[in-house]
């Protein structure tokens, strides 16, 4: 048996077809097919359909897609490969060949179910479908036939014939003055932008209004005033004011219209590659499907000119390799092999070159990196150690004269230089200096919403832990608990050691938290962080035990204005260095500028401490997507120290902040 639910996609369809098409659920992906789209880039072929839609037909809804799931009962069916036959027959003999769709099918649960998302805009009439009880039962009709067709059982209600498209319009708006009355405040909210706006624009539409304890409207003809209470909640006084705020915030952000690059390629590239149905229609599409890839990438790393987009492919493995004229190579840093391959062990090294692309590892990681990475995996053991692999590496390559060997020389140990400096055949090395670790300071769209998941896991344990703490409690177990806090939110690791300073403890930036008893009246400061699939999270909050003094207040208050100055200050185009005096110059002119002596910020992604910096002494410029703390201190030995610290991405007009808990000064209650 199929049983069938479907239900509208309004605005998530890319995050929607990302959760269906997740290899986990879909056996690698091999439970994935499509019709006129590519799974990959289906949510904007998708709009480019009803984009065109829009200048041929009339047809309105705000509907982008639609969310079929056809569920078999696990006595019924457990071959995924058949389920995903079946489903593709349904998809197929319900669309007709109309709409574009992402098909899959999951084998995570105890029944296999497939999920269909198709084009809520037909790409060769572009009429919109529609679904009510007529076409729901027509759809149960062909489930149940093709279900027949394979042997399995019916039971999908067939019989109600449901209503028209018309009839089935007329039944939503209604014919009660309450169903003309919430249609006619849809229309209007719609276009309305004030509460004022709003009531006038109802006023020329013919309703008589009533503002009370609640607001009311008569209608044109109507005897009685109808309350909107009566309506449904969603048409409450207090939601209106919701919906009218929601059109604020449109009319106050326009679309800015920027140069983007564009790709075309040439159609025959594919057309020996693909043969079955829907691939016509595809083709003909392929120049504005590249296009679509090309403007999702470009938008993910923030491309929005020319000269953009030429930096960004300068700033690459392989760019460095010309730039310098290398003829290969070796990365052994565990963040940056993991930022240029995707492999996670931290383990090994990579070896690259024009021409090859190899990932030495050993046993322990070797499946693993099989599966994260596209780089040729080798394993290293006693009898084919790492330099063995590398000289063969070198053997390979076409080279005549000298070999010219890039390495890290910020992060290698000597030793370990002086083994591959003895046992390989490379003339001149190169020290590569930053460069690979500048590769990282750009997040992409997937970087950022893990560090923004890491930031939220530890706003969240934050809350709990201010619900605990209490005096006696000595500074390791303050520490235990956040720490255990964030790994039950769903932290994978710590992104450093948790820092719990109280009282005199706290004018040290980096305290080790010891067996100091916090104590009623002390300053707490908690310096914490957190990593999520690899990305750490940073955030530092001071509250007090109890109340705080005059002199607690007076100091916090300087260490907020200079904060609060200091993530003002932070956009793109702007330099570190300048960040950072706007905060410093605070605490300076409050006195307490020989108690700041550490540097305003420092970027986050895979490291805690990466670059660039907000400092006195790192003039790089800031980019957007860059991810940067703005922590500002005052410490003063014999009394205790405040820090405030968030993280921020930033961006063309300012930043964006990823810390939401409190930073007004929080006084914890104590229990007498």
């Amino acid at each position: 048996m199929a049983y069938i639910k479907i239900f509208p996609i309004k605005s998530t369809v890319k995050k929607a077809v990302a959760y269906i098409t997740n290899p986990d659920k879909t056996d690698e992906q091999k439970l994935v097919s499509s019709f006129g789209c590519s799974p990959e880039t289906a949510d904007l072929e998708f709009a480019m359909t009803a984009e065109m839609g829009k200048n041929n037909v009339m047809e309105k809804g705000n509907n982008l897609a639609w969310h079929m799931i056809i569920s078999y009962h696990p006595n019924d069916l457990t071959d995924p490969k058949l389920a995903h036959e079946v489903s593709t027959k349904i998809a197929d003999s319900v669309l007709k060949g109309k709409y574009e769709y992402v098909l899959t099918t999951h084998t995570d649960k105890k029944h296999i179910h497939s999920h269909l998302i198709f084009n809520a805009t037909g790409f060769k009439d572009y009429h919109k479908y529609v679904s009510n009880k007529r076409t729901y039962h027509k759809l149960c009709q062909i489930s149940n036939r093709i279900c027949k067709e394979h042997g399995l059982s019916t039971s999908m209600p067939t019989s109600e014939a449901g209503r028209s498209y018309k009839e089935d319009m007329e039944y939503k708006r209604g014919q009660s003055w309450k169903a003309k009355l919430k249609y006619q405040i849809d229309r209007t909210i719609w276009t309305s932008v004030t509460y004022d706006e709003f009531l006038l624009k109802m006023k020329e539409a013919g309703y008589e209004t009533r503002q009370g304890k609640y607001l009311a409207f008569r209608a044109p003809g109507a005897v009685n005033f109808i309350n909107v209470k009566t309506l449904g909640t969603y048409y409450a006084d207090d939601h209106l004011l919701v919906r009218l705020e929601k059109n604020r915030c449109k009319a106050r952000t326009p679309q800015k219209k920027n140069n983007r690059v564009r790709l075309f390629v040439e159609m025959t590239t594919y057309l020996s590659d693909h043969n079955k149905a829907g691939f016509e229609h595809w083709a003909k599409l392929n120049n504005l499907k590249e296009a679509a890839r090309t403007f999702n990438y470009l938008s993910e790393h923030n491309l929005l000119n020319y000269e953009d987009f030429k930096n960004h492919v300068a700033d690459s493995a392989d760019a460095i390799l010309d730039k310098l004229k290398l003829k290969a190579l070796v990365i052994t840093d565990p963040y940056n092999m993991r930022h240029v391959s995707g492999f996670r062990g931290g383990e090994g090294a990579l070896y690259i070159s024009a021409a090859q692309k190899v990932l030495i590892t050993d046993s322990r990681y070797t499946e693993q990196a099989g599966k994260e990475s596209d780089f040729t995996v080798i394993e290293e053991c006693r009898g084919h150690n790492r330099q063995t692999i590398l000289k063969e590496c070198m053997e390979k390559e076409n080279v005549s004269g000298d070999f010219h060997m890039g390495y890290e020389d910020q992060s290698m140990l000597c030793c370990d230089f002086d083994k591959l400096r003895k046992e390989l055949p490379v003339q001149t090395w190169i020290p590569l200096g930053s460069r690979i670790d500048d590769l990282r300071q750009v997040k992409t769209e997937e970087e950022l919403e893990y560090l923004a998941r890491a930031e939220e896991i530890g706003d969240k344990a934050f809350a709990e832990f201010l619900k605990i703490v209490k005096p006696g409690m000595t500074e390791l177990e303050a520490a235990a608990e956040l720490e255990y806090l964030m790994k039950k939110e769903g932290a994978e690791d710590l992104s450093f050691n948790t820092i719990i300073a109280s009282g005199l403890n706290s004018s040290m930036p980096h305290a080790i938290p010891g067996y100091k008893k916090l104590e009623e009246g002390d300053f707490v400061t908690c310096d914490f962080g957190c990593k999520y699939k690899g990305y750490c999270s940073d955030m530092t909050r001071t509250f007090v035990l109890g109340k705080a003094s005059d002199k607690q207040k007076e100091i916090y208050n300087v260490v907020l204005k200079a904060q609060l100055a200091g993530l003002a200050a932070v956009k793109a185009g702007v330099s570190g260095a300048s960040v950072d005096k706007v905060a410093r110059d605070i605490i300076t002119e409050a006195g307490y500028g020989d108690c700041f002596g550490h540097g305003l910020g420092h970027s986050v992604g895979l490291f805690i401490h990466e670059s660039p910096r907000l400092s006195p002494s790192d003039d790089t410029i800031l980019k957007a997507n860059m991810i940067e703390t703005v922590e500002p201190g005052i410490y003063v030995p014999g009394f205790g120290g405040v820090r405030i610290e968030d993280m921020v991405v930033v961006t063309e007009d300012g930043c964006r902040n990823l810390a939401h808990s409190p930073k007004e000064l929080i006084e914890v209650p104590v229990e007498k």
